[in-house]
């Protein structure tokens, strides 16, 4: 949610130290935890009759969705190092749940995790500038002096490209500025995705050296590994990264070579039918050959334990349960 406020104090002429590189950020809290992403999406229809709300008031679905994220955050907090908010279950609750979903990001950062709102952003000019404000920081002096700020403010925003390159121009600028990051959309974990993401592309005619047609996501790879070379970090990888599905391992291998120092988000787990197995395929590899470079997105199979669980250890205890069943099993595929 957008609030507004006066500035009482003039700007400093002192310049703010740099931000850090968020892929450098990323890369060294999964290398002490897990690559494991916890995907919060407070679903009514999935979680416990206990966590819903009592009525339809908005303080009380607000209260509910936030109890939900709680819940969820003190639960992974010690085995996770990124959270993925999906914007669009609060947005179903209207003004209550983007109250809830600024104020569950703010309890995320305060317990030290990555914040990722997957909201799939992408539209051209002012528009995108104004995403980037929302997602990424920004705000700004008007002229009559007050500065408006965002209180939706994650380390990462997914964004869709479909609009074109110049749409990425206010996420990149804004991402560099303020060390966040961006996830691009390249090849979803969807069983439809292939039916635009797979189509050939004819080379341009005005392009003698293109003489292969390729795909639509290894030009969507191309695009992504040429924006993010600016911002890569003492990691080797760039803040602007990419969404590359475990449902797709063959086109996953092609795409990190298209894509050697961009960090995968890898949705599609479980219920989508990959495998961890898969996921790993996405991956790149340290001078030790340890898997790194990608983080694995997981939700329904962590944050929606069965009853009998929640019976058994309550709900914050089932989650993290699940959570460390995950990344046992992330261990054993990754060697």
């Amino acid at each position: 949610m957008t609030t507004i406020a006066t500035s009482t104090t003039p700007a400093s002429n002192i310049a703010a130290p740099a931000p850090l590189n968020f892929a450098d950020r990323l890369l060294d809290r999964t290398a002490t935890r897990s690559p494991l992403c916890v995907g919060i999406d407070p679903n009514f229809g999935l979680m416990p009759a206990s966590l819903w709300p009592d009525d339809d008031r908005p303080a009380t679905v607000h209260r509910a969705l936030l109890r939900f994220c709680q819940e969820v955050i003190a639960a992974v907090q010690e085995q996770a190092a990124v959270v993925k908010f999906q914007s669009a279950f609060f947005e179903a609750c209207g003004a209550a749940g983007v109250a809830a979903l600024a104020d569950s990001i703010a309890v995320a950062k305060a317990a030290g995790l990555l914040v990722i709102v997957d909201a799939k952003r992408g539209d051209i000019g002012s528009t995108a500038s104004a995403y980037a404000q929302a997602y990424l920081g920004g705000g700004g002096m008007l002229a009559n002096g007050v500065r408006l700020h965002s209180d939706l403010l994650g380390d990462a925003l997914t964004v869709n490209p479909f609009l074109g390159e110049d749409t990425m121009e206010p996420l990149i600028e804004a991402a560099a500025h303020h060390g966040c990051g961006l996830f691009i959309l390249v090849k979803t974990s969807n069983p439809g995705s292939g039916r635009w993401q797979d189509a050939t592309l004819r080379p341009p005619q005005d392009n003698t050296a293109a003489n292969t047609a390729i795909s639509f996501s290894d030009a969507l790879a191309a695009m992504v590994a040429r924006l993010g070379q600016p911002l890569i970090g003492h990691s080797g990888y760039s803040s602007i990264g990419a969404v590359v599905g475990a449902t797709y391992p063959d086109q996953a291998r092609q795409l990190r070579t298209l894509m050697p120092h961009t960090p995968f988000l890898i949705p599609g787990l479980g219920a989508q039918g990959g495998s961890m197995a898969d996921a790993l395929a996405g991956f790149g590899r340290d001078d030790n050959n340890r898997p790194t470079g990608a983080i694995v997105s997981a939700s329904r199979q962590i944050t929606y334990p069965s009853a009998a669980e929640v019976d058994a250890h309550g709900f914050g205890g089932a989650v993290r349960q699940r959570l460390a069943t995950m990344v046992t099993e992330w261990q054993q595929v990754a060697g």
